[in-house]
């Protein structure tokens, strides 16, 4: 293929063209979002804040804390802990 001379002025201006960017993966359109709400269970059982709450999870001798109030809190009861080691901790639960 041949050059015209207003093709080749242009390529001197302006140097050789640069070769194409390289293709990048194509995005997902799929947005994830986590979040955490650890007094959801507690505000959500609609209990007063006047005594100790703890809110369990599991069956029988599987019971674990799953959420508390501010109270249970104040007396050592943490998520996850075991229900005997709570009631051990606060037996006002």
């Amino acid at each position: 293929m041949a050059v015209s001379h207003r093709q080749a002025v242009l390529l001197a201006a302006t140097g050789p063209v640069p070769p194409p960017a390289p293709q990048s993966p194509p995005r997902s359109r799929h947005l994830w979002l986590c979040i955490g709400l650890p007094q959801l269970a507690v505000e959500a059982a609609g209990m007063e804040a006047t005594a100790a709450v703890a809110i369990i999870d599991g069956e029988a001798r599987q019971c674990r804390v799953h959420a508390t109030n501010a109270l249970a809190r104040e007396h050592g009861v943490r998520n996850g802990m075991d229900l005997n080691a709570a009631y051990a901790l606060c037996p006002a639960l």
